[in-house]
C-alpha cells in the first residue's frame, strides 16, 4: 500500500525536489570533473599525501550540513554557492584550485541538501542527474563544457545552474524523511563514474566510436533511471528475490566489468546499469523519519568513499596496489549490494512520491532526450577519406600528457590546433586518455579524430583507458598492439604498430611507443629489446615517441643496434629540450627515429603551453 508522504500531497513540490537532486548531482559531478585534473597536478608535483588531503577536504564537504540549519534556510546558502562557483569556474579560465574546489565542495553540500529534501525519491533524482549530465559530455563529445569557453558551454553552465535554482525555489521544506544507507551513495556514484556513465570508457572498452559509445551509455543510463523509477514506485517488502538478485549483479559486476572488453562488456554494462537502479530504489525506499544532521555523517561517508574508490583505483596505475585493481571496483559494489539487500530485509518499504500517475514519464522524457544525441553525433562526423600519397611525409611525435595543459585544464582543442598547424601525414601520441577521471574523462582519441578528420588506431597501456594513439590520412591498411614487459610500474607500457599505403605498391610502418623507467631497473632497455624483437624495422619504418631515455641511456641501445636513425641527432640540433620545463639543458626523453632506407628531409621541435611535452616533426622521403 502506497504511503503518504508530504510529495504526494503536492505534486509540483515533488517535481521541484527531483529536479533540484538532479541539478545539484549534475553540478557536483562537473565541478568535480575541474577538480581531478588540477588534484592529479598536485599528485606528479608533490606526490599522494598532499592530493589526498586536498580531495579528502572536498569530499567531506557534507559534514558542514551538521552547522546549517534544517529546511530552505539551511538549503540556499548551500545552492547559491553551489551556482555561484560552477559559473565562476566556467567563466575563470583557467580557474584556481581553491575556487574549483570551493565549487565542487559546496555542490556536494547540495546534493546532500537535495537527499533531504527528495526523501525516498532520491533514486529518481540522482539517477536522473547522472543521465543528463552524461548526455551533457556526451553532446560535447565528451570533452566537458567547463573546461571550454564560449556562449554554448557557458549556456549549459546557466541551464544547470537554473535548474538548481528553481528546484530549491519549488521544493518546500523538506520531507522528513532520509534514508538510512545513504552512506551507499559513494560506492554508487564511484561505480558510475568509473564504468557506467563513461563514454569514453565505453567506447575504449568496447571498441565503439563516439556514436556508438554515446548510445550504449546513454540507453544503460534510460535503464537505470527506468529501474530507479519503477523501483521507486513500486518497489514492496515482497521483492526481496528481485532486490537481492540485483544486489549481486551490483556485487560482482564491477569487478567483472573492469578487465572486461569487447561485446561482453557492453551486455554487462547494460545488466549492470538496471541492477544499479534498482539497487539505489531499495536504498531510497528504506527511509523511515529521522532527524536530518545525523544523516550528514553517513552521506559524508559515502562522499568519502566515493573519493576514495576513484583516487586508489586511478592511483593502482601509477603506483600498484598491495591488492589486485579489480578489488576495488569490487569492494564499492560490495558495499552498494549488501546496502540494497539490508535496506530490502528490513521492510521499511516507504514507496517514493514520484509527482504525477504515471511515474515512466521520468523515464521516457529524459530518455528521448539523451537517445537523440547520438544521431547528432554521427550526423556531425566527417567524411575520414584517406589522401593521395605525397613525395614526402610528415611525421608528428607528442606526448600530450592527458590533453591537461600547464594550468590543469583538459584543453585538447589546442592540441589539435598544433598539430593542424604542422600540416602531418601521421600524428603519434601517448598518454591518450579515454575515460580517465583526472583527465575529465574526455575520449581524446575519438575527439582528435573527429576535429583532424583523420582514422586512428589505439593500443592500451596503463589500462584500458589511457594508452598509445596513431592517426593518419594516409590509408591505413593494417595495425597491431604489443604489450610491452613489466617490471612493477609506474604503468604498464605499450606500443603500436600502423601500417600505412604510401603508393606505388609501398608501404611505412610507423611504431608508436611509451617505453617505462624505474630507477635501479633495467626495465627501459628490456622494453625496447623487445620492440626490436617483434617489430625489427624490415623496410620503412618510423618509430616515435616518449622513450623515458636520454641520449645514451641503456634504453636506446637496442633500436640504434637495429640501424635505426636519430631524426633528431641527423637533421636537428641535439642540444635542444624535448620538455617544456627541461630539468636540465638538453633534456630530451622523446624521440623519432627513421629505418635507413628513409631519408630524413626536416626535423623541429615545436613550442606549445599544451603538454609538459614538446611536439617533434619530421619530413621523410622514401629512398
Amino acid at each position: 500500500m502506497r504511503a503518504a508522504t508530504p510529495g504526494n500531497a503536492d505534486p509540483r513540490a515533488a517535481t521541484a525536489r527531483i529536479v533540484f537532486l538532479a541539478a545539484a548531482t549534475g553540478l557536483a559531478l562537473q565541478c568535480l570533473r575541474a577538480l581531478f585534473p588540477l588534484v592529479y597536478g598536485i599528485y606528479e608535483r608533490g606526490g599522494v599525501a598532499p592530493a589526498a588531503e586536498v580531495s579528502a577536504a572536498v569530499f567531506a564537504a557534507p559534514l558542514l550540513g551538521l552547522i546549517l540549519p534544517r529546511g530552505r534556510a539551511g538549503t540556499w546558502p548551500a545552492v547559491v554557492a553551489a551556482v555561484a562557483g560552477r559559473i565562476a569556474i566556467q567563466v575563470a579560465h583557467p580557474a584556481p584550485l581553491w575556487l574549483v574546489a570551493l565549487a565542487a565542495a559546496w555542490a556536494m553540500l547540495a546534493v546532500t541538501r537535495g537527499l533531504d529534501l527528495a526523501g525516498p525519491a532520491l533514486a529518481v533524482g540522482i539517477a536522473l542527474g547522472i543521465a543528463l549530465d552524461t548526455a551533457t559530455l556526451t553532446a560535447f563529445l565528451t570533452w566537458d563544457p567547463v573546461f571550454r569557453d564560449g556562449a554554448i558551454a557557458l549556456t549549459a553552465a546557466v541551464v544547470w545552474s537554473t535548474a538548481a535554482v528553481w528546484g530549491a525555489a519549488h521544493a518546500g521544506g523538506g520531507t522528513g524523511t532520509m534514508p538510512r544507507g545513504t552512506w551507499a551513495l559513494g560506492p554508487a556514484l564511484s561505480i558510475g563514474v568509473l564504468f557506467l556513465a563513461n563514454p569514453a570508457a565505453v567506447a575504449s572498452r568496447a571498441s565503439l566510436g563516439p556514436a556508438a559509445a554515446a548510445a550504449v551509455t546513454l540507453a544503460g543510463c534510460a535503464i537505470a533511471l527506468g529501474a530507479a523509477a519503477l523501483g521507486a514506485a513500486a518497489l514492496e517488502t515482497g521483492r526481496l528475490i528481485l532486490v537481492t538478485g540485483a544486489a549481486v549483479v551490483v556485487t560482482i559486476g564491477p569487478a567483472v566489468l573492469s578487465p572486461a572488453t569487447g561485446e561482453a562488456s557492453i551486455a554487462l554494462l547494460i545488466v549492470i546499469q538496471g541492477a544499479w537502479g534498482l539497487s539505489l530504489a531499495a536504498i531510497a525506499a528504506d527511509a523511515p523519519p529521522c532527524p536530518v544532521r545525523s544523516r550528514s555523517v553517513a552521506t559524508a561517508a559515502g562522499t568519502l568513499i566515493f573519493g576514495a574508490v576513484l583516487f586508489a583505483y586511478q592511483l593502482d596505475v601509477e603506483r600498484p596496489l598491495p591488492v589486485p585493481r579489480w578489488i576495488v571496483p569490487a569492494a564499492a559494489g560490495l558495499l552498494l549490494g549488501v546496502a540494497a539487500a539490508r535496506a530490502t530485509a528490513r521492510g521499511t518499504g516507504v514507496p517514493a512520491a514520484l509527482p504525477g500517475r504515471r511515474p515512466m514519464w521520468w523515464v521516457a522524457s529524459p530518455a528521448a532526450t539523451v537517445l537523440v544525441i547520438p544521431l547528432c553525433i554521427a550526423a556531425s562526423a566527417p567524411m575520414l577519406t584517406p589522401r593521395p600519397p605525397a613525395a614526402t611525409i610528415r611525421v608528428l611525435d607528442w606526448n600530450v600528457h592527458g590533453s591537461v595543459d600547464a594550468d590543469g585544464r583538459v584543453d585538447p582543442a589546442t592540441i589539435a590546433d598544433a598539430i593542424a598547424a604542422q600540416h602531418p601525414d601521421v600524428v603519434v601520441l601517448q598518454e591518450v586518455p579515454r575515460g580517465w577521471p583526472i583527465h575529465g574523462e574526455i575520449d581524446l582519441a575519438a575527439w582528435l579524430s573527429w576535429r583532424l578528420a583523420m582514422p586512428y588506431r589505439w593500443a592500451p597501456s596503463a589500462d584500458g583507458q589511457f594508452g598509445n594513439l596513431v592517426l593518419s590520412g594516409l590509408d591505413i591498411v593494417g595495425s597491431e598492439a604489443l604489450e610491452l614487459p613489466y617490471d612493477g610500474g609506474p604503468q604498464r607500457r605499450s606500443a603500436l604498430r600502423v601500417t600505412l599505403d604510401v603508393g606505388d605498391g609501398r608501404t611505412l610502418s610507423v611504431i608508436g611507443v611509451h617505453l617505462q623507467r624505474r630507477a635501479g631497473s633495467d626495465v627501459g632497455e628490456v622494453q625496447a629489446t623487445e620492440l626490436m624483437q617483434r617489430w625489427g624495422p624490415v623496410g620503412a619504418t618510423v618509430l616515435a615517441g616518449d622513450l623515458n631515455a636520454q641520449p645514451g641511456d641503456a634504453a636506446t641501445g637496442p633500436l640504434l643496434r637495429a640501424g635505426l636513425v636519430s631524426a633528431q641527432d641527423t637533421a636537428g640540433d641535439p642540444q635542444t629540450s624535448t620538455a617544456r620545463d627541461p630539468l636540465f639543458p638538453g633534456d630530451r626523453v622523446d624521440w623519432l627515429f627513421t629505418s635507413p632506407d628513409l631519408s630524413i628531409a626536416s626535423f623541429e621541435i615545436v613550442a606549445s603551453d599544451a603538454s609538459d611535452h614538446l611536439p617533434l616533426v619530421t619530413t621523410v622521403a622514401l629512398r
